[in-house]
């Protein structure tokens, strides 16, 4: 393997570091392959004697403790036992907590949701009053002039036949 393929494969498999730290770690691995050149090893073999890209990439991991790729493939757990025991113990108190906090919400929510209804209800009565009001006051208006009208046509009409027209 060569010392451009090696870098490749170990940039693939760092990949998860930070941009910064894996700069470093393939500038570290260039030089080691360039010093094991000068003394005079053959490409290949300086980069045999690296070792493998999975034992670099595993040392590198191990001292900037990150974990490495194959962790993240083989699918292990980040939380550690300590953590999940505590999460359990612990979980009537926070699920009451969560649970109290849900119905407060919704209580919250309700009660907004009343104050409008209550509003509204108190209100309406008096825009129907209104409109009654309004409706009656327009009859009234109406059936005081028509009954005007047919008073003052139904008196000249008796008029009229009382003078025998």
């Amino acid at each position: 393997m060569t010392k451009r393929e090696f870098l490749n494969k170990l940039k693939v498999r760092l990949s998860g570091l930070p941009k910064a730290e894996l700069d470093e770690r393939i500038g570290f691995y260039s030089e080691m392959i360039d010093d094991r050149m000068e003394e005079g090893l053959s490409e290949e073999k300086a980069v045999e004697a690296v070792g493998s890209v999975e034992d670099a990439a595993r040392r590198t991991s191990s001292a900037s403790g990150t974990r490495s790729l194959e962790a993240v493939e083989s699918g292990e757990r980040e939380v550690g036992v300590w953590r999940s025991i505590i999460l359990v113990v612990t979980a009537p108190v926070w699920l009451s907590l969560l649970l109290v906090a849900a119905i407060v919400g919704f209580a919250l929510y309700l009660t907004a949701w009343i104050v409008i209804v209550t509003l509204w209800a108190v209100e309406l009565p008096f825009y129907i009053m209104y409109w009654i009001s309004r409706g009656l006051f327009i009859a009234c208006k109406y059936s005081t002039i028509g009954l005007l009208k047919f008073t003052k046509l139904g008196t000249s009409w008796l008029k009229d036949k009382a003078k025998g027209r």
